[in-house]
């Protein structure tokens, strides 16, 4: 019948049912889209007992979604927020990327050789003040 119900057609018929509307022909005849060509199923599975406990928890059940919503939306402009600063050593990292990698493109086709992976640590062992250089 419907795969979901928080689409524009299942949410129309549940704000209709909590607004005491009860005849399935009535509901059904709020699907859009491709729901439109299950009215008359849609008219019978809409017949029955909906009572005001069942509205009471719709509407419950729509106001928690609705802060859930507003919840992650306020989430979202936070981290937002945090990322700003990010974004220049963001700019940095893609930059420092591609300059290792223009120089491994560099060697590998100016000495004819293929690539050889030097390691995930390879920058800090680099860089390691007790690091012997080489003879």
């Amino acid at each position: 019948m419907a795969s979901a119900i928080d689409t524009v057609s299942g949410l129309a018929m549940i704000r209709a049912l909590i607004d005491g509307e009860r005849r399935g022909a009535v509901l059904a005849d709020l699907a859009r889209g491709r729901m439109r060509a299950k009215i008359a199923d849609l008219s019978l599975a809409l017949e029955g007992r909906f009572g005001e406990h069942h509205a009471l928890m719709c509407t419950l059940h729509l106001e928690h979604i609705a802060g859930l919503h507003e919840m992650i939306a306020r989430l979202g402009a936070q981290a937002e927020k945090m990322m700003t600063p990010c974004a220049a050593q963001q700019d940095l990292a893609i930059i420092a990327v591609a300059r290792t990698l223009i120089l491994i493109i560099w060697h590998v086709l100016t000495e004819g050789v293929p690539h050889a992976d030097l390691g995930a640590d390879f920058y800090a062992r680099r860089s390691t003040p007790s690091r012997k250089p080489a003879a």
